[in-house]
């Protein structure tokens, strides 16, 4: 069995409040405008692989992607904030992750601070320190590549066993727990340099601001200083994420009491099981599951983590009856 959908999609006049003089006695105003478009994919494979007398084993597979694309904004407007994650301590600058909408960009971008770049390397002072910039630029996207189900389900004789896979590929996250970690020096990835310090991995001004003349950087700094000011909670781009994981994501096993046994006991049928959910993940993410999101407040944010408390594995018993 193949189910295929292709869709696109395009929401146009989006609700948007533009921020006008404070001397009207208003901070915005509200307006229509803009649009938005959407594409995307979604599938469905099944197969029954194997179907015999005591052994049988079916599998299927879902698959969706998409991508929504900012076609458009209101005249006279360059860029729009849709929302903001203060992770951090403090907030509406330094500290703080920005939703913002340009034209020709994906809902999901997500901007905060870096560092001075000269040719894709990080910038160090004489001091042996990354040198910040505070600029906004891009962190990444917090929606996925894709995302995939792979479900299982085995019998033979009596017992039957069903397996599900849950696969995200792609996907930005912000961790303050990454951020808070590496300044507190809690982390593994801070043990390195703290005899000899640490050289950061980037370039170095021998030259003037005028006549700079760059080279790769070789000022060891000490590992508090540097990992404090390389974590530093305002720069977000030190903090980021794959939000890549496979999960097992349930695993069940069912074994259905003779028919002969739960006639007697007046039931047409009986099944008794184990359920587990939520039982393995992997992910090259270190210190928390990717699938978290941040409270801010009463809201649910998505592409940052906020210190989240451990995701939980489940065990159960199930007991099915029919009459």
């Amino acid at each position: 069995q193949a189910d295929f959908a292709v869709y696109e999609n395009t929401s146009i006049n989006q609700i948007i409040g533009r921020p006008i003089s404070q001397a009207s006695g208003f901070s915005n105003t509200v307006e229509n405008g803009g649009e938005v478009r959407t594409r995307g994919l979604e599938a469905r494979l099944g197969a029954e692989v194997i179907s015999k007398d005591k052994f049988s084993w079916k599998t299927s597979m879902n698959f969706s992607t998409y991508e929504s694309v900012v076609t458009r904004l209101p005249f006279g407007v360059d860029q729009f904030v849709t929302g903001e994650a203060s992770v951090f301590t403090g907030g509406g600058g330094s500290n703080t992750v920005f939703y913002i909408a340009r034209e020709g960009g994906e809902v999901g971008d997500m901007y905060g601070t870096g560092f001075v770049e000269i040719d894709g390397e990080i910038l160090f002072g004489e001091n042996g320190l990354p040198v910040q910039d505070e600029n906004l630029r891009l962190l990444g996207n917090y929606n996925p590549d894709f995302v995939l189900g792979f479900s299982n389900q085995l019998s033979y004789g009596n017992f039957s066993i069903s397996i599900l896979l849950d696969w995200r590929h792609g996907g930005t996250i912000v961790s303050r727990t990454k951020a808070l970690g590496s300044t507190s020096g809690v982390l593994a990835e801070t043990l390195e340099g703290r005899e000899n310090g640490v050289v950061g991995d980037g370039v170095m001004n021998i030259g003037t601001d005028k006549n700079p003349q760059y080279v790769t950087n070789t000022t060891a700094a000490p590992a508090g200083s540097f990992y404090n000011n390389f974590y530093d909670r305002g720069n977000e781009a030190a903090a980021l994420y794959d939000a890549s994981y496979l999960k097992l994501r349930q695993v069940s096993i069912y074994y259905k009491i003779p028919k002969k046994l739960t006639d007697k006991m007046g039931f047409e049928s009986i099944q008794v099981g184990f359920v587990g959910s939520n039982l393995f993940l992997f992910t090259e993410n270190p210190h928390f599951d990717p699938e978290l999101s941040a409270m801010q407040g009463r809201n649910q944010t998505y592409g940052v983590e906020d210190m989240s408390m451990p995701s939980t594995r489940s065990y159960g018993f199930s007991l099915k009856t029919s009459f």
